[in-house]
């Protein structure tokens, strides 16, 4: 009987296709721009952490993994409570949405104005989570506003690990820093303000670059910056569903 010998070309051949075998799925999964590769990235915590000095995220899929924002492919709703507010709060508030909109990408819908004083406990009976609350209070009410707080602003995220997403949240500006800002430094402060609050809304954080209007301090800022627009862009960008 003939002896049958695997030569080096080969078993170089056959080691070479297992390796495709492996590794092509895995690449797939971490290079493919499809939603479905980039939502597999995020349940398995593979994704390019996005954060820099320029921008950051809120809060993250999984460690090392995509951000958690809104469903892009839905309104964001969200509504106005205008007392304590200045007399022209309709226009802020709408100049400020219509930027964070922009940059972003995300829909808002104003839904009206209320009576709401719930800040913190924004969720709904039977899946029907209201919309997101524009509001004035002092630090009596809102304790979150004492010492140097200007404002605050968050969301209430839901779903499973690794599929969270965004469905409410509010914001709350200070009455005494709103009559100091209009009254010392003018409407595009309190506007740079609630830009800066909606962004946190929709998944931005802190960064450390103060050329960014998301510095954690105030410093003079009131138009977004490089850092600030990738953040929100990507934030936008986040797949459907």
């Amino acid at each position: 009987m003939r002896e049958s010998r695997r030569t080096l070309p080969d078993l170089v051949r056959s080691v070479a296709v297992a390796l495709a075998v492996v590794l092509l799925p895995g690449l797939w999964v971490a290079l493919s721009p499809d939603p479905s590769a980039a939502r597999m990235r995020d349940l398995v915590g593979l994704t390019a952490p996005q954060d820099d000095r320029s921008h950051t995220f809120l809060r993250r899929q999984n460690p090392g993994g995509g951000p958690v924002g809104w469903d892009p492919c839905r309104d964001i709703r969200y509504v106005v409570d205008p007392a304590g507010a200045p007399g022209d709060w309709r226009a802020t508030v709408t100049a400020a949405v219509d930027r964070v909109a922009e940059a972003s990408g995300l829909r808002f819908v104003e839904s009206g104005t209320v009576s709401d004083r719930d800040f913190d406990r924004r969720t709904g009976l039977f899946g029907g989570d209201p919309p997101v609350l524009v509001a004035w209070a002092d630090a009596a009410e809102h304790p979150p506003l004492a010492g140097d707080v200007a404002g605050v602003g968050g969301a209430t995220a839901v779903g499973s690990p690794g599929r969270q997403r965004y469905v409410t949240g509010s914001v709350v500006i200070d009455t005494e820093d709103t009559a100091d800002l209009t009254g010392r430094l003018g409407t595009p402060h309190l506007e740079a303000l609630l830009v800066h609050e909606l962004a946190h809304v929709v998944g931005l954080g802190h960064t450390d670059d103060p050329t960014q209007l998301m510095y954690a301090e105030g410093t003079g800022v009131t138009e977004l910056g490089a850092g600030d627009r990738a953040g929100l862009r990507a934030l936008g960008e986040l797949p459907c569903g």
